[in-house]
């Protein structure tokens, strides 16, 4: 994401745009210091990767209240007044994700179980990973009435025993994010089952590998560059 970025101003730099990038921090108290300093230096626009949203909803307020216009990547917000966000259709790629467990499932019976895996989904990706539901539960809603999907959620504990008795039960597999790899000791006890999951991370692509799993979606964010501000600015 940095990298499309940068290749973003170069082309901009010659109009007197100046970005500067900020390490926001990785717990929550820096994260708000951090978003704390950047609002001081009164900016004509703001970039923002969410993270913390709870904790920093405040600030999200005050930036509505100083009228500075901020995009939001990856992670919409539904309560706050965002000029713009940049991200995947998270729908759509529940949809892809369906479609492709049809491919890979669609011979082993007519009454297919499936099972969607939501693991220690934090505040600001339940929308996304609500919308990816929704997108896996379309797609079969509207072409395959017959397939059973569940939905399972492990957030705070990851109960082995649950998630083996769950899986010994479906024909696929579809988890939401990049933790494929934490539920690996679970998933190579059922080869039969077919799975696909998020990210090229090297754990995930460990599993690819080894063919525990079958499918890794993956978004390139170095393509997903910041350009809408031109007309604003």
């Amino acid at each position: 994401m940095n990298h499309g970025i940068r290749e973003a101003y170069e082309g901009l730099e010659s109009f007197g745009m100046a970005i500067k990038p900020v390490q926001m921090g990785n717990t929550p108290e820096e994260y708000y210091r951090n978003f704390n300093a950047v609002l001081e230096n009164n900016p004509d626009a703001l970039v923002i990767v969410p993270f913390f949203t709870e904790t920093c909803i405040d600030l999200y307020r005050k930036l509505e209240g100083m009228e500075i216009p901020f995009v939001l990547l990856n992670s919409p917000i539904n309560s706050v007044n965002y000029s713009s966000f940049i991200g995947q259709d998270y729908v759509q790629s529940g949809r892809t994700a369906a479609y492709l467990m049809d491919i890979l499932t669609k011979e082993i019976r007519d009454e297919r179980k499936l099972l969607i895996l939501n693991m220690d989904v934090q505040t600001e990706n339940k929308t996304h990973v609500e919308e990816k539901e929704m997108g896996f539960l379309d797609y079969f809603k509207e072409n395959h009435q017959s397939t059973k999907v569940e939905i399972l959620s492990l957030e705070d504990v990851f109960d082995t025993d649950l998630l083996n008795s769950k899986i010994s039960q479906v024909d696929g597999l579809f988890i939401t994010n990049s933790k494929t790899h934490i539920a690996a000791p679970v998933i190579r006890n059922h080869p039969s089952v077919k799975i696909i999951g998020y990210d090229m991370i090297p754990e995930n692509i460990e599993l690819l590998n080894e063919g525990a799993i079958d499918i890794l979606l993956n978004q390139n964010p170095e393509t997903s560059r910041v350009s809408w501000y031109i007309d604003y600015l």
